[in-house]
Parts: C-alpha cells; structure tokens; sequence
C-alpha cells in the first residue's frame, strides 16, 4: 500500500476514504516507486518518516503549529488548509482544501430535504463511549456512526436537511453536498487546530455548538481526577476541550439536559449553512489539476 493513513480499528469512514480515492484517481498507483507513500486525507502531518521514504503530500493536514517534516525528502503539492501551510512553511495558497472533495459520490445529483431531520455525527471515538444513537432520537435527529463506510455515511447524511458533526468530514461531505452544517464539539478529544486549518480554508468562522457537560458510560476514578485538574488548569485549551473531560459517569439528567441543548441548537436553522457551490467547485478543479500533474511527473494514469 502506497498511502499513508490513520488505520483506526472498527472504522472511521474519513480515513477510510483513502482506501477506495486515491485508487480510483490513480488505478496504478500500485505501480508507484516501492520508496515513495502518498499522504492524503487526515490528519497526518506529524510523523516523521524514515529517511529512505519520500513522502507525497496530496492534501495532508498538520496536526498543531509545530510539527517534525523532512522537507528533503518530502514533495509537497498542497494541504488541507492555511495552517497546515504554515506549518510546512509553505505560502497560505498552498492549503487548497480537505481532498476528501474528490470523492465522486459527494457531487451525484440528488434532490434536496429541505424538511428532513438533522444529521449528528459525532467523532467516532465519542459515539462509542455513550449512547449517541440515543440521545439522536430523543433530541429528534438522526444519529450517524463514524465508523460506517464512506458510501453509508453519504447516504443517511442525503436524507437529512442539516448537518451537525463533531467528525470534521462529516463537514467536508456536507459541504460539498451543498447540504447546511454546523460544527459541534462534544467531547475533550475535539482537535481544534484542525477544524479551524479546514475552516480556514472554507474562508469560515469556527464557531462550534458545545454542551455544558460531558457523555459517558462510565470513568475510573484514577482518571476522574486526572480530568478534573486538566479541567481546573485549562490543560491543552489551544486545541482540545479541557472542559468537557469526563469527572464522573453521565446521569440520565445529564443525558436529558444535553438532548434539549441540542434541540434548542438544531431548532435555529440559522446556525446551519455551507460553502457556495462555484467555490467548492473551483477548489475541487484546482485540487485535481494538481493530480493531474503529480500523476504525469511520477509515471501514474490519472482517471476523474
């Protein structure tokens, strides 16, 4: 496999996008230099690779400021957005966008909901540690699990009206969808810098809806108190949510009072909106026109 990417156990269909893209764009990217690996979608841009390995960044994200590239052994062709520029050092121009637009399916003509339910998507690691399924019913909304494959995420996230996800391609398939979304945060693990490098990118605000509590099943008390200091110090506020560390199991009280702040949220439309589709297009023409020639300079077939 010549694609560098988070293999998460059970799934997360954002990662999981690099298995079936980069093939379709590339049918024989097998073919690649056994010493060359593609960086694509995710968040990526942090570890260092060996130094007999060229890296092949195709709209890779950093994962903070300050990140460790061997700059001499990697071709950089763009990144997820302006802070990932940065963080490579490159020119802002060069954060193109979240490749995950390249996915063809995002762009198949469907008829818009407009008075279908709301979409939730929350991290997949969030989904697992309470019942989001759940909660999603009880707040009116359709609850969609991360760890689906990209297809089945494409088509319940086509039945609703909006989107709400804490799962940032969970955004950038709505937003090339045409279909209204909203940040949300809902749990500590939220990884800011990222959402505001894609957001950037998008030329929007981060302004993300986030519950006054945490949802989980359970936390052990070694852990309680370690997330009540990370709390209490505001520990890792540049890029996470300290606030939201779990000090104690949720009660049914708690699971009632964030279903209704999601219900008040999700009851404003205007809190819901995306991308104009001229700009997602024009980005999407740019990001394949770099393909194009990536595949011309190291021997590939390009087919989009």
């Amino acid at each position: 496999m010549h694609i560098d990417y988070c293999r998460i156990e059970g799934g997360n269909f954002g990662d999981d996008l690099n298995l079936t893209l980069w093939q379709q764009l590339f049918p024989d990217i097998d073919q690649l230099n056994p010493d060359v690996i593609v960086a694509g979608i995710g968040t990526i841009l942090s570890r260092k690779p060996s130094s007999n390995i060229k890296k092949v960044i195709l709209g890779a994200g950093a994962n903070g400021p300050n990140i460790k590239l061997n700059v001499n052994n990697s071709d950089i062709r763009w990144v997820r957005g302006p802070k990932s520029a940065r963080a490579v050092g490159g020119a802002a121009r060069l954060g193109l966008g979240d490749p995950a637009w390249l996915y063809a399916d995002l762009f198949e003509k469907a008829e818009p909901v407009s008075k279908g339910a709301i979409g939730l998507i929350p991290h997949w690691k969030t989904w697992q540690s309470f019942d989001w399924q759940r909660v999603a019913n009880n707040a009116g909304l359709i609850g969609i699990d991360a760890s689906l494959h990209p297809a089945q995420v494409v088509h319940k996230m086509r039945s609703c009206s909006h989107i709400l996800t804490e799962s940032l391609h969970g955004a950038v398939f709505a937003d090339a969808m045409g279909i209204p979304w909203a940040p949300a945060i809902l749990a500590h693990r939220f990884h800011k810098f990222k959402w505001e490098d894609w957001t950037e990118s998008i030329h929007r605000k981060f302004v993300p809806f986030m519950p006054d509590r945490a949802l989980v099943h359970s936390v052990g008390k070694i852990k309680s108190l370690t997330n009540w200091m990370i709390r209490e110090a505001q520990f890792g506020l540049a890029i996470r949510a300290p606030g939201l560390r779990a000090v104690k199991a949720a009660s049914s009280f708690d699971e009632e009072q964030v279903t209704a702040q999601l219900f008040e949220y999700c009851s404003k439309a205007s809190n819901f909106f995306c991308s104009d589709p001229v700009f997602v297009k024009a980005q999407r023409e740019k990001m394949l026109d770099v393909c194009a020639k990536f595949a011309k300079d190291y021997g590939l077939r390009f087919s989009h």
